[in-house]
C-alpha cells in the first residue's frame, strides 16, 4: 500500500512539474562547440591590407581590409603604435555584422592612444568562432609621416 501511494505521489509530481529536455539540443550544442573549436585551430590566415592613409593637422584616418572567414562569428582587432602590442593598444570587437571586411580608423590628437599621429601604427586581427579565438593575423603596418617616407 505504501509503495502504491509513493508511486502515485511521484506520478502526480511528474504531471505537475514536467521536465523538458531534448537530447537533440544537448547534442547540437556539443557538436557546434566542437566545430567552433576545430575552426579556431585550423582556420586560414587572415590577410590585412591598408586601403588609404591620410594625415591632417589634428587627425589621421586610414582604412584597412581583411579577408573574411566563412564561419567566423566575430573579429577582434588591435591597433597600436607599439610593434609588440604592449602599450597604447586600441581594442575593437565586432560580431557577424563585420562581415563587410573593411574598417576605417580615425584618431585625433585628443584621443589617448593617438597622441602622436605621425608615427607608425600596427594592426592585427583574429577571428572568433563562438567562444573560441583564432590565431592573430600577420601585422600590417600603417606608415607614419607620409611626406618623410615619400622623399626617401
Amino acid at each position: 500500500m505504501k509503495k502504491r501511494m509513493i508511486l502515485c505521489v511521484m506520478m502526480m509530481c511528474c504531471l505537475l512539474f514536467p521536465v523538458y529536455t531534448s537530447a537533440r539540443t544537448v547534442n547540437y550544442n556539443r557538436t557546434e562547440n566542437y566545430k567552433n573549436f576545430v575552426r579556431a585551430v585550423t582556420h586560414k590566415p587572415i590577410k590585412i591590407s591598408i586601403s588609404y592613409n591620410t594625415i591632417g593637422k589634428n587627425e589621421r584616418k586610414f582604412m584597412y581590409k581583411w579577408t573574411h572567414l566563412e564561419n567566423a562569428t566575430g573579429y577582434e582587432h588591435q591597433i597600436s603604435p607599439d610593434k609588440k602590442f604592449k602599450k597604447d593598444v586600441h581594442n575593437q570587437k565586432g560580431g557577424p555584422n563585420w562581415g563587410s571586411a573593411t574598417r576605417e580608423y580615425t584618431c585625433s590628437l585628443n584621443d589617448e592612444p593617438c597622441a602622436h599621429i605621425h608615427q607608425n601604427y600596427y594592426i592585427r586581427i583574429r577571428p572568433v568562432f563562438g567562444k573560441y579565438h583564432g590565431r592573430w593575423s600577420k601585422i600590417a603596418i600603417c606608415k607614419g609621416d607620409l611626406n618623410e617616407n615619400s622623399s626617401k
